[in-house]
């Protein structure tokens, strides 16, 4: 019998086979690493991670996209990565640049490929 501890999410994922098994195991270990006010968010059954934090314009805690559509050990570090600069730029960006700064930043969207997306939208 052994005496490491089992992933809270474990018995879920019992046919996703042990690869996925250990790669939850290792998040959450990891998860912990976050700051204080980002965690990682990884909906069940998903191949994605998000980053949960409080929005600087309405204050109210949400979960947004980081980018990171695989779930990987190494897409695990680099969302904590991404956790401790959304944690710092909460601090040091202004509310209002501060999505702008998350677009550019976070998920590498360029301002001029964000703008284009907003006119195709708007266009018939």
């Amino acid at each position: 019998m052994s005496n490491e501890k089992n992933s809270p999410n474990e018995g879920i994922y019992r046919d996703y086979g042990t690869r996925f098994v250990e790669t939850l195991k290792f998040y959450d270990r990891k998860k912990g690493e976050c700051p204080k006010g980002v965690t990682l968010h990884h909906p069940k059954q998903a191949n994605y991670i998000n980053l949960q934090f409080v929005d600087p314009i309405t204050e109210k805690r949400g979960t947004k996209s980081c980018g990171i559509n695989t779930f990987t050990e190494e897409s695990i570090i680099e969302a904590i990565q991404k956790a401790w600069k959304v944690s710092e730029a909460l601090k040091t960006v202004t509310p209002n640049e501060f999505w702008s700064w998350y677009d550019r930043e976070i998920l590498n969207i360029s301002e001029r490929k964000s703008h284009s997306l907003i006119v195709r939208f708007f266009r018939k």
